[in-house]
């Protein structure tokens, strides 16, 4: 009897040693402005609000979903590249509908361009992985409307290949996507609705290894677990009282084929 107590304070002592955790923080619609008006003002002070708060959660990284300028401009985003770059974690970055749009802003390529030289994230490309540690895929996504300002988002065909193959190459690691433009709707709005959501939600269905996918937009926290299983978190805009952003604790069990997942939680910082 007492060597089975034994072995069992063993195994429990065992599966304590071998427990781990993923936490980042995401932050959508920063909108920040260095335009002379109240909104633009309030952009800044939050913005650096958000940057300190975040420091003294010590995430492993920060996630920014896009919306992270009010108008796309070099200026907006050289400041707002500059305000983030006091983040004492790397730091990736999402293209929103409000970030590049060649008719009246910044190109896409310039867009990436500034973002290249200031951030942790070296692809030419708007989409893009990066790997936290050995378990875990980090895949950011593009749906900004290249050309004109649209609060419609379209994952193209040559990116949704992409995120095929990666998927199919990538089966041992656990999968989170980040996006502006979500999957699920947080709330219903027609105005703000992804377009062709089937071709993206075909490829999900020939994987299992997605296990969150992470968006803003539109204004709205919300976490919905679809029938696969995948928690589709939409954080809040931080430009709108209350002044919110995620923290997302992901505990897990690495294992020899990768990691078993225990728990997703999502914890909403109010800055207010």
């Amino acid at each position: 009897m007492k060597k089975i107590v034994l072995f069992l304070a063993c195994m429990l002592i065992c599966a304590n040693a071998n427990a781990a955790q993923l936490r980042f923080a995401q932050v959508a619609d920063a909108h920040f402005s260095t335009a002379k008006n109240p909104k633009a003002t309030t952009s800044g002070k939050v913005l650096g609000w958000a940057v300190r708060s975040i420091n003294l959660k010590k995430p492993q990284f920060v996630v920014f979903l896009g919306d992270n300028v009010d108008k796309s401009n070099e200026n907006n985003v050289l400041e707002f590249l500059k305000n983030v770059k006091a983040l004492k974690m790397p730091y990736y970055i999402v293209v929103g509908n409000h970030d590049a749009h060649k008719n009246s802003g910044l190109t896409k390529e310039e867009f990436r361009k500034l973002v290249r030289k200031h951030s942790n994230d070296n692809s030419k490309k708007s989409y893009y992985k990066f790997s936290p540690n050995p378990y875990f895929l980090c895949i950011v996504l593009d749906g900004a409307v290249p050309f004109v300002p649209s609060n419609h988002g379209i994952y193209s065909d040559e990116q949704l290949k992409w995120l095929d193959k990666t998927l199919r190459h990538t089966k041992f690691k656990k999968v989170l996507i980040f996006q502006h433009f979500p999957l699920v709707d947080p709330t219903e709005d027609p105005s703000h609705s992804t377009l062709y959501k089937e071709k993206y939600q075909a490829i999900l269905d020939k994987h299992d290894n997605v296990i969150s996918i992470s968006s803003g937009h539109f204004h709205a926290k919300n976490v919905e677990v679809d029938e696969k299983g995948i928690y589709h978190i939409s954080s809040p805009a931080l430009i709108k009282p209350k002044f919110e952003y995620d923290i997302v604790t992901i505990d897990y069990t690495p294992g020899a084929f990768g990691a078993d997942i225990n728990e997703i939680k999502v914890e909403t910082i109010d800055l207010q």
